[in-house]
């Protein structure tokens, strides 16, 4: 079973300004938000979760131009629904804590968008995103000069095997 929503009352005014690029009150249409994902036990570990988000997502890609993002919340000891969301490009962009209240116990909550139809994250969280990708690729670059410089000095840099052998010409 999966309930998406482009109601108003289903969606959560403080997520409009993390989800969206501008956020404006009046840009909650802009929005599909799923209020819940579930499977019968016995059916899980088949795809069914994966489908019914694939379609969805389908559904308003073709159908939904204005929609720019469908977003959802999960409770943060669901690894298995995490890695599905992530796999299907669902993007992290905020810890809630104490969101869900199960059984008496409070629980804490990630917030993900998955951004379609022109959609985009708000300015900063595509800022953060950059500087993670520059500092990612600046920890390798440092890793290569220090490789280098043990060849330099003697050391055996070692290099990623081709599946030819060098010509003898």
């Amino acid at each position: 079973v999966i309930t998406v929503s482009t109601h108003k009352k289903h969606i959560h005014d403080d997520d409009v300004s993390t989800v969206l690029a501008c956020g404006w009150p009046w840009e909650t249409q802009n929005l599909a938000y799923i209020l819940t994902l579930g499977v019968a036990d016995e059916f899980r570990r088949r795809g069914l979760a994966r489908e019914l988000i694939l379609r969805t997502l389908q559904h308003y890609r073709q159908s939904e131009p204005a929609i720019k993002a469908i977003y959802l919340h999960v409770v943060t000891y669901n690894k298995a629904a995490i890695r599905l969301y992530e796999s299907l490009q669902f993007q992290q962009l905020k810890h809630i804590p104490e969101f869900y209240q199960l059984l008496g116990k409070m629980y804490d909550s990630y917030l993900y968008a998955c951004y379609i139809n022109g959609g985009m994250p708000p300015l900063a969280r595509r800022i953060s995103n950059a500087l993670s990708s520059l500092t990612g690729w600046s920890l390798q670059m440092r890793r290569t000069i220090r490789r280098c410089k043990h060849r330099d000095t003697g050391s055996r840099l070692l290099l990623p095997q081709t599946s030819h052998p060098p010509s003898s010409e």
